[in-house]
């Protein structure tokens, strides 16, 4: 392993977030191996994955471009992804790929950094300032100091990974306050037992209790992380933890997990529903129409009360009857082109 490749933080259940889910019923467990490596040379560099780069990228994982950018897109879909188009400093437009997560963590990795460089800076000063020329330093003052700065730093990197998942989830752009009082409110939580994902379960369940009433004002940290709440608010998540589990069978779950959790089940039927019409007058408009590829579908959504407006037996005869005309016009043209180049 190269000296200067960094560790980034990979959720150990990553494989059953709802998103994940949607993409490995899409493309197995190759998909889930091709996010990861995307992940990574993103990682490399700025966070970010040019798309003028997808070429230089498709010959490193010894994938497809044209399968790569479909891939990328699939994942902007579903929301692993963001997508943004720029224009560079020669007014040339390109698409940039990115994860928010891995832009925070790198954002967060970078502010450790300088606040490192600057502590030991500061530490290597002030040990210089009050020491005596000829004394030798006192290294017991001295590593238990640096003990006592390592502890702090784990406090406070815990706690800002805790403030990013918070602004992540909300919305919003709070910080750790100058007096310590989140920091402090956030480790007493994690010396209890919380991990980040307790942490995580429970902004996202009272931001959705929360967010469309009066009680939006109390979404912040003091509120939701301090000890008088904490376990009552962690046992409501973890119940409506359980309740949202993303059932892969159920094909609106897996398409619409962001439906599911915020809206309920109905909404995400509803919009398997009109995504499975669009796709049947789709393919009743390209004359690929056809009842068997829809009939699961259709049989699925009859009996949640959702039937789909399907064309009859006589329509879908007369627009393959229209394609399979069109089809044979088009090679009669394609042979009279040839004819007359030949000659």
């Amino acid at each position: 392993m190269k000296k200067d490749a960094f560790y980034f933080s990979h959720d150990y259940n990553a494989q059953d977030d709802a998103k994940i889910l949607n993409l490995r019923s899409e493309y197995g467990w190759e998909g889930y191996g091709l996010y990861w490596a995307i992940i990574e040379r993103m990682a490399i560099g700025d966070g970010k994955l040019n798309s003028m780069a997808i070429g230089g990228l498709s010959v490193g994982l010894s994938h497809p471009k044209d399968r790569l950018l479909v891939f990328l897109e699939f994942c902007v879909e579903i929301g692993l992804f963001i997508k943004d188009s720029t224009i560079d400093e020669k007014m040339m437009s390109f698409d940039e790929y990115y994860s928010p997560r891995l832009l925070q963590h790198l954002k967060k990795r970078a502010i450790l950094k300088e606040s490192g460089k600057k502590g030991a800076k500061l530490r290597w000063t002030k040990s210089h300032q009050n020491s005596h020329p000829n004394s030798p330093p006192n290294a017991k003052e001295r590593k238990g100091k640096e003990r006592k700065d390592n502890i702090i730093d784990a406090k406070r990197q815990f706690a800002q990974s805790v403030i990013d998942t918070f602004n992540n989830i909300t919305g919003k752009s709070i910080e750790l306050d100058a007096a310590g009082n989140r920091m402090k409110n956030i480790w007493a939580r994690h010396q209890q037992g919380a991990t980040l994902e307790d942490f995580e379960k429970v902004i996202r369940c009272k931001h959705g209790e929360w967010k469309d009433t009066d009680q939006r004002k109390y979404i912040r940290p003091e509120t939701l992380f301090v000890a008088k709440h904490w376990q009552d608010y962690l046992e409501q998540a973890g119940e409506s933890d359980q309740r949202k589990v993303i059932d892969i069978n159920k094909p609106w779950m897996r398409l619409f997990p962001d439906v599911y959790e915020n809206q309920g089940e109905e909404a995400a039927i509803k919009r398997y529903h009109w995504k499975i019409q669009q796709d049947v007058n789709g393919e009743m408009y390209r004359g690929n129409y056809s009842y068997a590829r829809f009939k699961q579908q259709a049989e699925l959504l009859a009996s949640l009360g959702h039937p789909l407006d399907l064309p009859s037996a006589e329509e879908e005869k007369r627009v393959l009857e229209k394609k399979r005309r069109e089809m044979e016009e088009s090679q009669v043209n394609s042979q009279r082109w040839a004819a007359m180049h030949d000659n």
